[in-house]
């Protein structure tokens, strides 16, 4: 779950609530059209990864716990390793439905985000984040070897290699920061992202809604991209029957991704 810090249009202070999913659709959205992505070996794998890496959260964007600290609900920062690594297990198992490509893009997504947390220096965490990490290692062995045992071996299409595997795990958490960027909150400040290889996506809101990207890596002139969640005001909550209670109609942000003029 997002929690997105979003005034009502009536002027009340609260929080927009956004499923990883959406999320991840968005994510989806955004590499629609993307030039690299295009001349890749295997997009639908690709694609695959991109759209199904947030499906094991699903069970907890129905029901979001609350930090009885604050009596916020829990965004995805701020969660117990015991609570995520089911959920990151069940998105790697789903994306293995889908391709083994998907499968070994999104088992390195959630090892990269564990190696590099907070959560692995605690000590009470040592033992799960060991495991964890030596399972998804091994996952992702037998995912590439099959993955390149499948190649098709079309004329005019690049060969299969670890690699090319690499370099879709790296887009991933590109459109993955992408995503999360437009989602977690408005921004008027301009940012960079790092792009797969050695570049970056420079973003400059004309307004929260509006942004210049460059470079321009689409195929389309511009993109009008939304994402839909459920606002609830800022005050103090109980438990998770006490966040969906107070859930309002759907909210949907919507902005414009576009080069510079």
């Amino acid at each position: 779950m997002i929690v997105r810090p979003q005034r009502h249009a009536d002027g009340r202070e609260g929080w927009l609530l956004i499923a990883q999913q959406e999320h991840a659709r968005l994510a989806f959205d955004l590499c629609q059209g993307w030039r690299p992505l295009l001349e890749f070996v295997d997009p639908p794998g690709l694609e695959a990864a991109i759209l199904h890496h947030d499906d094991g959260w699903q069970g907890w964007d129905a029901e979001p716990g609350v930090d009885p600290a604050t009596g916020r609900p829990r965004d995805f920062l701020n969660m117990e390793l015991s609570a995520v690594l089911p959920m990151w297990t069940a998105s790697i198992d789903g994306a293995a439905r889908h391709s083994p490509l998907a499968a070994y893009v999104v088992s390195g997504h959630f090892s990269a985000l564990l190696e590099h947390s907070k959560l692995i220096e605690q000590p009470a965490n040592e033992e799960a984040a060991r495991a964890f990490l030596a399972d998804e290692a091994k996952r992702r062995s037998y995912a590439l070897q099959q993955w390149l045992r499948d190649d098709p071996v079309e004329p005019g299409v690049p060969a299969r290699t670890p690699e090319a595997a690499d370099w879709a795990l790296a887009c991933l958490q590109f459109f993955d920061r992408l995503s999360l960027w437009l989602c977690c909150g408005e921004s008027a400040n301009a940012a960079t992202i790092p792009t797969p290889g050695d570049g970056e996506l420079r973003l400059n809101p004309v307004t929260p809604y509006e942004i210049e990207v460059e470079p321009w890596t689409w195929e389309v002139p511009q993109m009008r991209l939304s994402v839909a969640g459920r606002w609830i005001a800022a005050r103090t909550y109980r438990d998770a029957a006490d966040v969906l209670s107070a859930r309002e109609g759907e909210h949907r942000l919507t902005w414009t991704l576009r080069p510079p003029r």
